[in-house]
């Protein structure tokens, strides 16, 4: 599965040059014809730019963005609250927590923590485990777990969800752009453009898309236009309102609800989430150790199926479908994302 940033780009890739250029410059008329080899290089251009350390950047400061929504967290808020209400999901939970406080490596610190903090009550050394475990999953686990997350949603198979989802969105985008890439003033310097980018000759329709994809949409054009949407407020504003719509959906919740009983319901999963757990008290726990633990958790079979699962329910929904329209739609009238694009295709 791609990442959404990925899918987007191409898809503008598509619906801009899989297009036949009907436009008329010089009285002749340039069609543009993508081949699959073209459209496979402009594919890996585009995960080359993905992959820029710029582009990581303003993408984690979009999502840091998103992330710190107040309404986003109460809506999650919400969400884990009705989790921990189903009968199932919550004796899994106690189990866990039951399990990690059995755990050899956390008595061993609280009771040296006790030792160096005398008359402490219990309620001050539970205050004391939790700061702890947040500074240190902090400080040891936030990366090998972001890292394991990205390989986890690159394992994941969306089936016929995706399936359907990319087809939708293909149509929809489509739909939506049509109107911005059919403005005959564009067509015209578009078609311009190509002749004297060959010499003051009408080129190939081969050659025609060569010539666009390689100017048009060059590694350096697309890191701006990533950079420059990925720091727009109104991409923000968009991507939240998009979630939040999400978490919102009963449909959608009843699948994440189904996921998380998938999840709580598998004993190798939760003894592998406390040996994670653990390595948090362990002093002398190397780097290469504290990966292989998060590791193991990540590659449990018990967490594959279920985001396969949850995946090809969530893709599949009609639900989905309707929010991601609306998303796209929304943004396609936003004067700055509008900008972004007018950068991006032409001027070329």
């Amino acid at each position: 599965m791609k990442a959404p940033s990925i899918v987007v780009v191409v898809a503008v890739a598509i619906a801009v040059a899989g297009a036949p250029a009907c436009e008329r410059a010089s009285n002749e008329t340039v069609t543009i014809a993508v081949s699959p080899a073209e459209m496979s290089r402009l594919e890996t251009r585009v995960e080359q730019v993905m992959n820029r350390p710029e582009v990581e950047q303003a993408m984690d400061a979009l999502f840091d963005a998103v992330a710190a929504d107040p309404a986003l967290g109460a809506l999650a808020g919400q969400l884990a609250d009705q989790l921990m209400a189903d009968p199932k999901i919550a004796a899994a939970t106690e189990g866990l927590i039951a399990e990690m406080g059995e755990s050899p490596a956390l008595m061993t610190w609280t009771l040296r923590y006790m030792e160096t903090h005398p008359g402490l009550d219990p309620e001050g050394v539970g205050e004391a485990v939790g700061v702890e475990v947040e500074q240190r999953f902090e400080s040891l686990l936030t990366r090998p777990v972001e890292r394991e997350i990205g390989q986890l949603v690159e394992r994941a198979q969306g089936g016929a969800g995706l399936a359907s989802l990319e087809k939708h969105l293909s149509s929809q985008f489509d739909r939506v752009l049509d109107a911005y890439f059919e403005q005959p003033a564009r067509k015209g310097r578009w078609s311009k453009r190509l002749i004297e980018l060959n010499g003051g000759k009408k080129p190939a329709p081969n050659l025609a898309a060569q010539l666009y994809i390689d100017h048009a949409w060059s590694e350096e054009r697309m890191l701006r236009f990533m950079v420059r949407a990925c720091a727009d407020p109104e991409v923000r504003r968009a991507l939240v309102t998009l979630l939040r719509r999400v978490l919102e959906d009963r449909s959608l919740r009843t699948h994440l609800q189904r996921a998380a009983r998938t999840l709580a319901a598998d004993a190798d999963l939760r003894h592998a989430t406390v040996r994670v757990f653990e390595v948090l008290f362990i002093s002398d726990a190397s780097p290469d150790a504290i990966d292989a633990r998060v590791k193991a958790l990540f590659d449990s079979p018990a967490v594959l199926a279920a985001v396969n699962d949850l995946a090809q329910n969530l893709l599949a929904e009609p639900a989905l479908h309707q929010i991601l329209d609306d998303t796209i739609a929304g943004a396609a009238k936003q004067p700055t994302v509008r900008a972004a694009l007018d950068e991006l295709c032409d001027g070329w």
